[in-house]
């Protein structure tokens, strides 16, 4: 059985071999009984090279993290109620959802199209730019959000356009998510997107535009 020493061990000698960034060795793995065991069985004059060929593994899981929920572009709009459907790959705490644009734009303003954007409204638009963004996750047939998480509505008919001031409305990628909160989702679970003006059948008939995205999501392990 592999004692607290050996992995106390093991820690420092990736930290004094590899003194970088902590998090890029913080892989969930290490901590694994069976990755510990395999790690005792490495031969100490081997363990250098080992170090080595983990901490690539490291950054290579790291970045495949954003796993896909969608093996496609898929489309979303507010004219007939549209959404997107997206279905989770496995159970876990998912921490936030990544759409790449693909194509599409959302009409803000029926008359100011150079307000146009690809998550919700520009900035610049007078009344909208303060609360640019109209992108919504929800959950399944019951359609409650999911993301954004601190969304505050007065009325059950709000087009639901929030600020989100670390992003640009018109930005190849848009994240949702609260990594301090993230929520736990099941294999095969339904999510939907849609435009909050679709969700709540606000101004469907002004915007018939569809918006086409590719998702991830992040998860912690």
């Amino acid at each position: 059985m592999t004692s607290f020493r050996q992995v106390l061990f093991f820690v420092v000698q990736i930290f004094l071999v590899f003194p970088s960034k902590a998090a890029e060795y913080s892989c969930p793995v290490v901590m694994a009984p069976s990755f510990l065991q395999g790690f005792n069985n490495v031969m100490v004059n081997q363990r250098f090279a080992f170090i080595r060929d983990f901490k690539k593994f490291c950054r290579t899981f790291q970045r495949e993290r954003w796993l896909n929920f969608t093996d496609k572009a898929v489309c979303f709009g507010a004219q007939d109620n549209k959404f997107a459907t997206m279905v989770s790959p496995f159970d876990g705490f998912l921490s936030s959802i990544k759409l790449t644009y693909v194509s599409g734009q959302v009409i803000c303003d029926v008359s100011a199209p150079q307000y146009n954007s690809r998550w919700g409204c520009s900035r610049k638009h007078p009344t909208l730019g303060k609360t640019p963004f109209n992108i919504v996750i929800t959950t399944g047939r019951n359609n409650d959000i999911l993301y954004p998480k601190k969304l505050i509505t007065k009325d059950k008919n709000e087009p639901l356009w929030y600020q989100k001031l670390d992003a640009n409305p018109n930005a190849p990628e848009f994240i949702l998510g609260e990594p301090s909160d993230p929520s736990y989702v099941t294999s095969g679970q339904e999510l939907r997107i849609w435009l909050g003006k679709g969700l709540r059948n606000s101004h469907q008939e002004e915007d018939k535009e569809s918006i086409c995205v590719t998702v991830k999501g992040w998860f912690l392990f």
